[in-house]
């Protein structure tokens, strides 16, 4: 994808998540106002419920009454003998009408029957304040076909609060949606990012795999025609040494292709191992002397010292050898000029230890745990002429810790590097 039209897209993207929360807060303010403003009609409208559900309770305790006692119907129709009764379950049923609509004000309560209170529970409030500034709502409890009037006065005034329970759960499930947008968003955002990064990465590891096939091919063109040119067939050390160039080039090409194969197959979870057990001794001091015999020049800087009183480990034997030569190789290609390897052996009480040590350039602490990630490679300001795919220090660890081992890293800049491989007893 094109940067400019990613970028494009991200910048649409939290341009419409802004939107959305800026609209919805909006939205919400309305709805406060709007239920501010028509406060009335909403405690109009708990009132009205409030007197149904009162006179379906009064219905119920008058019915219940009348089949379980000797009171006569003259006394269940006595308006002011059942006051004591009825005062508490209005007033029970009110609060909670008032709580779903946010009303938190406070409020005084009378009740009138034919111009005359019944119960008033503020006496110090006037009888006109009740029939001129409060509101009033009719029960029909069968007393009378007139019934009795509830009134109810705010002597504070009343505010309908938009917090109410169906606000509070409208805010609760909108922040819930919130949050999942924005943590869907991000986490869309950073695999996007990532997946740019990882297209980068996989360019630049085209290009440099490009240049390292190419430069071995191209040494491999040149000692061919030498070694079909007549004058040198006459030159036996000629011959030789172009016959170990052949040799180092084409082991070049086998050790480049292997590692992207098995990459690809760490990858897919596909690869298999034929463990054995085997002498890490043994193993490593054939695959050095192998190694110095095409890389001859190099026999001063690459040394062993290999004293593991039990170095048998439990291995998949090309891989394990893959891991040490990819090691040897990172030291030579990135130590700098005339570095010197060194590879022990050794025990400790819980296991085989194998270092790979060199004298280099060193590497930075920070970069001691990216460095085996995929395709990850350091870019230093005076090492361009260096190429690499990234992918040898990635396929080491992974492969290591399919083996039942663990490999770490001690450097610093310009005190070498240091790369300890532990296979513990109780694996092998």
């Amino acid at each position: 994808m094109n940067t400019k039209v990613f970028k494009f897209l991200i910048y649409v993207s939290v341009i419409a998540i802004l939107a959305v929360i800026a609209g919805q807060f909006l939205w919400t303010q309305q709805t406060h106002k709007l239920i501010t403003r028509n406060a009335r009609n909403v405690i109009e409208l708990a009132l009205t419920k409030t007197a149904n559900d009162f006179n379906q309770y009064f219905h119920y305790k008058k019915n219940m009454i009348a089949d379980t006692s000797n009171l006569s119907e003259k006394h269940l129709m006595n308006v002011s003998a059942n006051i004591p009764e009825m005062v508490p379950a209005l007033d029970s049923i009110l609060k909670v009408e008032f709580s779903n609509i946010g009303l938190q004000s406070n409020y005084k309560l009378a009740l009138i029957h034919q111009g005359v209170f019944l119960y008033k529970s503020d006496e110090s409030i006037a009888d006109s304040v009740y029939q001129k500034d409060s509101f009033n709502k009719s029960l029909y409890c069968g007393f009378s076909n007139h019934g009795i009037s509830m009134s109810v006065f705010f002597p504070e005034g009343y505010v309908v609060r938009s917090d109410s329970p169906h606000m509070r759960a409208w805010w609760l499930i909108s922040l819930v949606g919130f949050v999942i947008i924005v943590l869907s968003g991000s986490f869309l955002f950073r695999s996007i990012m990532k997946i740019q990064t990882e297209s980068g990465r996989r360019i630049r590891i085209i290009n440099n795999l490009a240049h390292e096939f190419k430069t071995p091919l191209a040494s491999i063109k040149l000692a061919s025609e030498m070694l079909m040119n007549e004058q040198i067939i006459n030159q036996p050390n000629r011959v030789h040494r172009y016959g170990e160039l052949l040799q180092f080039e084409v082991r070049r090409l086998q050790f480049q292709g292997e590692q992207i194969l098995n990459m690809a197959l760490l990858e897919e979870g596909q690869i298999m191992l034929k463990f054995e057990y085997v002498s890490a001794n043994e193993v490593i001091r054939k695959l050095v002397e192998n190694y110095l015999v095409v890389r001859s020049d190099l026999a001063e800087q690459l040394t062993t010292n290999l004293h593991s009183d039990n170095d048998i480990v439990y291995v998949d034997l090309g891989h394990f050898q893959n891991v040490i030569s990819n090691l040897i190789e990172n030291s030579f290609k990135y130590g700098g000029d005339g570095v010197k390897v060194e590879i022990n052996t050794g025990n400790n009480s819980n296991g085989v230890l194998i270092h790979v040590i060199d004298n280099g350039i060193g590497i930075a602490r920070k970069y001691h745990k990216v460095v085996f990630e995929r395709f990850y490679r350091i870019t230093s300001s005076n090492r361009h002429d260096i190429k690499g795919h990234g992918i040898g220090l990635y396929y080491v660890k992974n492969i290591l810790s399919k083996m039942g081992a663990r490999i770490t890293l001690t450097s610093a800049p310009n005190k070498g590097a240091r790369f300890e491989i532990f296979f513990p007893f109780e694996h092998n």
